[in-house]
């Protein structure tokens, strides 16, 4: 299997495994299946990209960590529109 025609399969079953799951439709079949498509990856793994992949195919939005911007001080301008120094 060439590696763009594994991207389509995986790209589609995880559009099918999303359905199936929220519906609770062959689960066990489709961890089988799961297992096998990652073992017939033509390419090296890249977990990163994979999360990636994973979360847009079950339609989950990126996780972002908003903490740093509740405690950030808002800049301060001067007449010209300039950022002030502090």
């Amino acid at each position: 299997m060439k590696n763009l025609e594994w991207c389509e399969l995986t790209k589609n079953f995880y559009a099918f495994k999303y359905v199936a799951d929220k519906l609770g439709f062959y689960v066990p079949e489709l961890q089988q299946m799961e297992r096998s498509l990652e073992e017939c990856r033509p390419f090296a793994a890249d977990e990163d990209i994979l999360a990636k992949v994973r979360n847009l195919s079950e339609k989950k939005l990126p996780q972002f960590d908003f903490s740093e911007l509740a405690t950030a001080q808002t800049p301060v301008y001067d007449e010209d529109d300039n950022l002030a120094h502090a």
